[in-house]
C-alpha cells in the first residue's frame, strides 16, 4: 500500500506569501524567490460537487487565483485562508476584463514566486482560451500545468438526461461555438449530414440568426433541441422544444446565457418522466438543485478529508 505522504500528486507545498523565516541566526537578507508557476484549473460548470479532487488539491495550494465571471461563490469558499482572489470577469458578449492585463496579471505573480491558479468556467481547454495562455506563459519562461473541468455540455446531457451519443440516432458528438473572433462559422451543412449531437455554446445571444442558418444548412425544422442554462447550479432552467421553434421559445422562456444548446435525435432519447418530446407542445423541465436531497455528509465535511491532506 502506498503511504499517505507520497501523494501522486508531485504539487509543491503553499509557501508564504511574505514574511521572515523567524530564525534569529539568520542576518543576510533572503534570496530572491524562486519563480512560481501557472495553474489553468477548470472548475465545471458552477456545482462545486463537480470540481474535481485534483483541482481541489491545487486550488488549496495557490496564492493568487484569477477568477472568471462563470465561476460560481461555492467555489470560491473552497480557497485557503489568506488567498487572494483576483475576479477577472470572462463572458461572452460582455465587458470584460482585457485578456493582455491578464496575461501580464499572471506572468507577474509567477515572477514574483507565487502559485498562481487561472480559474475558469468548465474545461480551460473547450472555449477558454486555455491554449492561448498556455503558449503565451510558456513563450515567456513560466511554468504553466493544467487541470480539466466538467464543461456545461457534458452536465448539460447529464442533467437533463440526454445521452450526447446513442447507438440508434447518435455515433458521436461535437462542441461548436457560435461565436467567433471573424464571425466565421461551423460548416453547418456538413454537421447536418453526420448524424452528430451538436451542442453549441455562445448561441444565445443570435438564436434566431444561429436557427435560420442551421436551417438553410440542411438541419430539419423539427429536429429536437434543448437548452440548458446555468447547468448544475441551484436556480439550472431547461427547455426541449423544435429546431423551427428555438428563438420564440427561449424568448417565452426568458432563457439567458450562460446556457448550451443541444441539437440533435439524441434530445428525444432523454431519460426522464416523457420518453419522446411532443411535436407541438413545448415542454419545459424545471430541474432539481445540485445533489438535492444527497444523505450523508454534507459537502464540505467531505472536502475536509480531502484538502487538508498531507
Amino acid at each position: 500500500m502506498t503511504p499517505p505522504s507520497s501523494h501522486p500528486l508531485p504539487l509543491p507545498r503553499r509557501k508564504p506569501a511574505s514574511g521572515r523565516s523567524g530564525t534569529a541566526h539568520e542576518t543576510a537578507a533572503a534570496p530572491p524567490p524562486a519563480q512560481g508557476r501557472v495553474w489553468l484549473v477548470g472548475a465545471g460548470p458552477g456545482d462545486p460537487e463537480l470540481l474535481t479532487l485534483k483541482a481541489l488539491r491545487v486550488l488549496r495550494q495557490c496564492d493568487v487565483w484569477l477568477v472568471d465571471d462563470l465561476v460560481g461563490p461555492g467555489i470560491l469558499e473552497l480557497a485557503a485562508p489568506g488567498t487572494r482572489i483576483l475576479r477577472v470577469g470572462k463572458r461572452g458578449g460582455c465587458t470584460s476584463t482585457p485578456q493582455a492585463f491578464i496575461l501580464r496579471l499572471m506572468a507577474r505573480h509567477a515572477r514574483q514566486g507565487r502559485m498562481v491558479a487561472r480559474v475558469k468556467g468548465g474545461d480551460p481547454f473547450i472555449f477558454g482560451r486555455g491554449g492561448e495562455e498556455s503558449a503565451w506563459l510558456a513563450e515567456r519562461g513560466i511554468r504553466v500545468d493544467s487541470v480539466s473541468g466538467v464543461t456545461a455540455g457534458l452536465a448539460a446531457g447529464s442533467a437533463l438526461g440526454i445521452p450526447l451519443t446513442h447507438r440508434e440516432v447518435s455515433r458521436g458528438v461535437i462542441f461548436v461555438t457560435a461565436r467567433t473572433a471573424d464571425d466565421s462559422h461551423p460548416a453547418w451543412e456538413a454537421l447536418a449530414r453526420s448524424g452528430l449531437t451538436v451542442v453549441c455554446y455562445m448561441g444565445m445571444g443570435k438564436a434566431a440568426p444561429l436557427v435560420q442558418a442551421l436551417l438553410q444548412a440542411g438541419f430539419a425544422p423539427d429536429l429536437p433541441v434543448a437548452v440548458a442554462e446555468r447547468v448544475s447550479c441551484s436556480d439550472q432552467r431547461a427547455l426541449v422544444t423544435r429546431l423551427r421553434d428555438l428563438p420564440r421559445d427561449i424568448a417565452l422562456r426568458g432563457l439567458r446565457s450562460p446556457a448550451v444548446i443541444i441539437l440533435g435525435e439524441a434530445v428525444a432519447h432523454r431519460c426522464a418522466v416523457e420518453d419522446r418530446i411532443d411535436a407541438i407542445t413545448l415542454i419545459e423541465y424545471s430541474m432539481p438543485g445540485p445533489c438535492a436531497g444527497a444523505p450523508g455528509a454534507s459537502f464540505h465535511e467531505t472536502l475536509s478529508l480531502v484538502h487538508e491532506r498531507p
